[in-house]
């Protein structure tokens, strides 16, 4: 059995966590289109660039728990 540690710490899980992190992402960014009555141009980029998005920027430089740790 997998415990939310051994998930993060384990680097074969990493294609898991940016699939489903890319997935929320997108669905997010269609969310905020979708029911805005603000200017939609800048969403995708703020999404995008938000901490626990940027995590997908650095699932390959080790494991996903380290970089958690920016949140705290």
């Amino acid at each position: 059995m997998d415990s939310n540690s051994h998930i993060g710490l384990c680097e074969r899980h990493h294609d898991d966590i940016k699939q489903v992190l890319t997935k929320h992402k997108n669905v997010l960014i269609d969310l905020l289109t979708k029911h805005t009555n603000m200017a939609t141009f800048d969403i995708a980029d703020r999404v995008t660039a938000s901490p626990i998005f940027r995590l997908l920027d650095h699932l390959d430089e080790g494991p996903f728990l380290y970089h958690i740790q920016d949140f705290y």
